[in-house]
């Protein structure tokens, strides 16, 4: 397996492997549900919306795609230029967001698949991951680069401002995956060392 994602409710449990294969399962009984097909490349990410109606996939091959909770596919969404490693849904399951290798983060309409808005970063490598603050008046990323740091994207009105986290002490290794509490007072990331 290379992404897991479990809904909000418990009832979908979804797992990506390096294949480009995305399976839907019932927790509570390990049955198979629905088997995805159609990226090209190992699945980097994978995030269902907080109504667990739409999950997002996101892979090596340089799409994300969105589902429906059925396993229906929605939309591929192609526009960055390099492979995507993050996804996440916004407050509100209105609009989701991804980041990628491409230093882009773009954000998009979670019904149609539509972007919304792209910002590019100013940092000298990629971006590795992403999540958001969950209450829908922030508006803001914490956004994981191959730069032993983290920073915060700030993204309404087509901003995009960025800052760096200055009390974070990464001890100069690679930052490769982040999440941040339910309240959004917390943030913790896991590092490349252990």
């Amino acid at each position: 397996l290379t992404a897991l994602a479990i809904s909000r409710d418990n009832r979908l449990l979804a797992t990506g492997d390096d294949q480009g294969m995305i399976r839907l399962w019932d927790p509570s009984t390990a049955t198979l549900l629905e088997e995805m097909t159609g990226h090209t490349g190992p699945i980097l990410a994978l995030n269902f919306s907080a109504d667990g109606a739409r999950l997002a996939s996101a892979s090596e091959d340089k799409t994300a795609r969105l589902w429906d909770e059925a396993g229906k596919l929605i939309a591929i969404l192609e526009d960055h230029d390099a492979p995507v490693t993050g996804i996440v849904f916004l407050p509100g399951d209105q609009e989701f967001v991804t980041v990628s290798e491409d230093d882009r983060l773009m954000r998009w309409n979670s019904a149609t698949g539509e972007r919304t808005g792209a910002w590019a970063g100013e940092v000298k490598g990629y971006l590795l991951d992403v999540a958001v603050a969950l209450d829908a008046i922030s508006q803001q990323a914490v956004v994981v680069s191959s730069q032993p740091r983290l920073e915060l994207w700030e993204f309404t009105g087509g901003s995009g401002v960025e800052r760096e986290y200055p009390e974070v002490d990464t001890r100069g290794t690679l930052i490769t995956s982040i999440a941040i509490s339910p309240n959004s007072t917390r943030v913790a990331f896991a590092t490349g060392d252990g």
